[in-house]
This record gives structure tokens, sequence and C-alpha cells, in this order.
């Protein structure tokens, strides 16, 4: 996605955090299956990386011109897809529901619902409401 914000570049961590509670909520109302945010930019299901964001941005330190928002899901890979070494650390959608394909469409609307909804709480200036959402899903890596 290209987004043009109305901020400054130390606040386009905004958009990273609103995306992984963006996108955590998209998996969870389009499969029914517990997402977790892994600190800062990874969703995870089941202990197990399942998707990425990564953001871009060109701008100066008062103004951000545009951001670049990345968003990676792996929704209908089987376990043979990864590589040996990262079959214990990653995991698809299909996989975590039993081996039922997901449709990719459905997903990718609802995550875009979703970043709309947490976006235009930005814009309205009320990240704390995102931010706080984000923190109640984080992973806890200490168990």
């Amino acid at each position: 996605m290209l987004l043009r914000p109305n901020l400054r570049a130390q606040d386009v961590t905004q958009l990273t955090v609103a995306s992984g509670a963006a996108i955590r909520r998209a998996i969870e109302t389009t499969t029914g299956l517990p997402a977790e945010i892994k600190w800062p930019n990874d969703i995870l299901l089941a202990g197990k990386k399942v998707a990425g964001i990564l953001t871009e941005l060109k701008g100066e330190v008062d103004q951000v011109g545009y951001v670049i928002l990345g968003i990676g899901v792996d929704v209908n890979l089987n376990s043979t897809d990864f590589p040996g070494d990262l079959r214990k650390l990653a995991t698809s959608v299909k996989i975590e529901s039993g081996g039922k394909a997901m449709s990719r469409p459905s997903l990718a609307v609802a995550a875009l619902q979703e970043l709309d909804v947490d976006y235009a709480r930005i814009r309205a200036g009320n990240f704390e409401e995102v931010a706080d959402e984000w923190e109640k899903a984080l992973h806890d890596d200490r168990s």
C-alpha cells in the first residue's frame, strides 16, 4: 500500500503498530484462529510466524512524503513448502486451519477493511486506542 500520512518521520511507527493490529484482527475474523503479535511487526498463529509487516518511508524529519506498507501473509502453504529449518518457526493459515484452504481475496478484503479502520483512527489522533489493542495482543516470549 502507498500511504501519504500527515505524520512526522518519527511517528511512522504508528503505521506499523496499526498494521499489526489490523492484520491480526483480519486473520482472526476470517479464520476464527487466535492470532498474536510478536513485537514489533510479526503476526503469529500457534506461536509461529504467519505474517510480517515492513514499512519504508520517504520524507523529511518534520513531514513524511509517503510510506510504502508491505504485508506478507502465508495463506495456503503446506508445511513442505517451507524449508526444513523454517518449519518450526513459520506456519500458514491453511496449516493452522487443519489443511483447509483459505480464500486469499477474502482475507485481503478483510485486511484492507481493518487497515482502513486503524488508519482512520491514526488520522483522527486516536493512536492510543490502536496501541492499546496492539499491546494486549503481544505474544509473551517468557513462556
